[in-house]
């Protein structure tokens, strides 16, 4: 009678134990499944955002290649407009230091290609200072008795594109030039007023008001 009754309880014990193990072996079984999708999710979360980091990146990098263009685009008009600034005033250094200090006369003059020509009378007495043009370049000639000295004031990266002179009063010169920076194209156009200290403008031009 005993041995029927534990036989009887173990039967049933491993009934009630059989129960819980299924539903243990489901559980797993469930988790694991939901691991695979929760992977495959991330996985394909995270190659949408490679891609949407790649997109930024090209797109960055367009902006900055096309910043940095502009940049230096930018620098050369700078360089271009320094350069044109710097060959103005060295030139009217010159211009006015003759004109306006070391002239007691100013006579405005043609070439023999009808371009306006400066000859000033120095103070000195025997020296005459003359200013023109020959191609792209302004010249300075200078003569004193029968020396005679030839020499550029414009500078090599500049090309003088105009130059004009007109006798504004018998003290007044008005003077105009345009340079044009060789290695960029960039023009500019210079304008300056000279009053003669110690001297006057005459103008023995034809036309009065030649300009080229």
């Amino acid at each position: 009678m005993i041995s029927e009754r534990a036989g009887i309880w173990l039967t049933a014990y491993n009934m009630s134990l059989d129960g819980p193990e299924k539903a243990m072996g489901k559980r797993d079984a469930v988790v694991k499944a939901g691991n695979g999708k929760l992977f495959k999710a991330a996985k394909g979360s995270i190659l949408l955002e490679l891609n949407l980091v790649m997109v930024l990146l090209f797109l960055a990098a367009s902006l900055f290649q096309e910043s940095i263009g502009t940049v230096v685009q930018n620098a050369g008009k700078i360089k271009a407009d320094l350069q044109l600034t710097q060959a103005d005033r060295y030139l009217d250094t010159f211009l006015g230091k003759q004109i306006s200090f070391n002239s007691v006369q100013v006579v405005l003059e043609e070439d023999g290609q009808g371009k306006p020509k400066i000859a000033c009378q120095d103070i000195l007495g025997n020296q005459k200072v003359s200013f023109y043009t020959q191609g792209t370049v302004l010249y300075r000639r200078m003569q004193a008795g029968p020396a005679v000295g030839v020499n550029p004031l414009s500078l090599p990266q500049v090309a003088v594109n105009g130059f004009a002179v007109k006798r504004i009063t018998p003290k007044t010169l008005w003077v105009s030039y345009r340079f044009l920076e060789r290695q960029t194209g960039r023009e500019k156009e210079f304008k300056h007023w000279y009053y003669l200290g110690n001297g006057e403008v005459v103008d023995v031009r034809s036309e009065k008001t030649a300009f080229w």
